[in-house]
């Protein structure tokens, strides 16, 4: 059972030690996650953006908004969040779409019974056996001030599998705050779990003190790293 959109605004604990769930408010651990990309080499598991706030809001008569999401940075976009607006804010679309399906295995994790993109709440998983599907989902959708389509209202997360250059298969997440009649969507950051084939919970990122670890091998130079390396062998 997915747990209520309230408990995105605190921190939440798992079943798994190894990572922090990232929420509104948790400003530190955000901040330090973040810096904790810088030392992926450390057996670091999940990669973090940081903390973000991409507003897309086409807002004009007939236009469209774009964001793509390359999670793993291999120059591949793996994912496009789109804010479409037609008759002048008369119907709203916000949508996911999966770009070049049939170059590589990027799908969205979507609601069994319709394929609209899943609202997840922080700690749900990700992962290998999910319901995904690829092409243009929805996230929401209004016409004329009437729902249409779409589920994902309010702030949530997006769950996704994409695949690496090489063709390793890996799974990840997108904080997102999508308006209710679909007329904008801010995405608050994303991760994913750099072990192939490997679950991510929604919400994931690294511990705090694994980013102080980082920061302090990195304090030391390359003679720390070498040193913490060869004990950890």
């Amino acid at each position: 059972m997915k747990k209520s959109e309230s408990s995105i605004a605190k921190l939440v604990s798992t079943q798994t030690s190894s990572f922090s769930i990232a929420t509104k408010g948790a400003g530190p651990v955000l901040a330090l996650g973040a810096t904790f990309s810088a030392f992926s080499d450390l057996d670091a598991a999940i990669q973090y953006s940081g903390p973000k706030s991409i507003v897309l809001n086409a807002n004009t008569t007939t236009s469209q908004v774009n964001y793509m999401l390359n999670f793993d940075g291999d120059g591949y976009n793996d994912v496009e969040i789109r804010q479409v607006e037609f008759g002048g804010g008369a119907s709203q679309f916000a949508i996911g779409f999966i770009p070049n399906t049939t170059t590589r295995s990027n799908r969205m994790l979507v609601e069994t019974a319709n394929n609209w993109i899943d609202k997840l709440s922080s700690g749900n998983l990700i992962g290998p056996g999910g319901n995904f599907d690829f092409g243009s989902n929805y996230l929401r959708v209004s016409f004329n001030g009437t729902m249409g389509y779409g589920n994902f209202t309010g702030r949530g997360f997006g769950g996704f599998q994409f695949e690496a250059t090489g063709g390793a298969i890996h799974y990840a997440w997108a904080d997102m705050t999508v308006a209710a009649n679909g007329s904008s969507i801010i995405i608050h950051g994303w991760a994913y779990e750099d072990t192939p084939n490997t679950t991510i919970a929604a919400g994931a990122i690294p511990e705090p003190a694994e980013v102080g670890m980082g920061l302090g091998l990195l304090a030391l130079g390359a003679a720390g790293l070498r040193r913490w390396r060869k004990n950890k062998a």
